[in-house]
């Protein structure tokens, strides 16, 4: 699985936990600004209704109310008409990147999954201590087994939460 970030394709596994950090980050804020879009259409919708019956209580003059009824009733429905637009892009725009950030999430915990069981294979990890001893570095076996089952249990957390992001998906509306 890939992001792009400055215009370059980088493999999940490759993000820090900072860079990680700040797309889920960057993805409950797209929730957040959608249920914040949902919520000021219906208090647009409610502030037009609202203005459609004070034109109608008005008793000045039986022209002018009829007027401002109409314009009102106009007004009222151009803009729930145009909130309703609004939270529906909204809303549409947070499940798709709830569902791509849950695809997302999903590639990256496979292939957290996957470089974990290379490294329970001896001729892997005796590969890359080789090729670490020839950078001059100190890498163990025992580091290596230990980061392979801390590997398959990041890949088992990040799975729930692409469960939980594709939920959210399906129950934004």
């Amino acid at each position: 699985m890939q992001v792009v970030i400055d215009g370059q394709p980088v493999a999940w596994a490759d993000l820090s936990p900072e860079q990680r950090r700040e797309i889920e980050a960057d993805i409950a804020n797209a929730a957040a600004e959608a249920a914040e879009a949902e919520s000021d259409a219906r208090l647009a919708a409610a502030d037009a209704e609202q203005a459609a019956r004070d034109a109608a209580e008005a008793r000045i003059d039986a022209e002018a109310i009829s007027r401002e009824a109409e314009a009102a009733a106009r007004y009222a429905e151009a803009a729930a008409l145009e909130a309703g637009t609004m939270a529906i892009d909204a809303a549409r725009m947070a499940r798709e990147s709830l569902a791509k950030a849950a695809v997302d999430m999903q590639d990256a915990a496979r292939d957290m999954r996957t470089e974990g069981e290379r490294l329970r294979n001896p001729a892997y990890r005796a590969r890359l201590i080789s090729e670490h001893r020839g950078r001059g570095e100190t890498l163990t076996d025992a580091h290596l087994l230990s980061l392979s089952r801390t590997l398959t249990d990041q890949a088992g957390t990040m799975e729930a939460q692409s469960r939980d992001l594709r939920r959210q998906s399906r129950e934004t509306r």
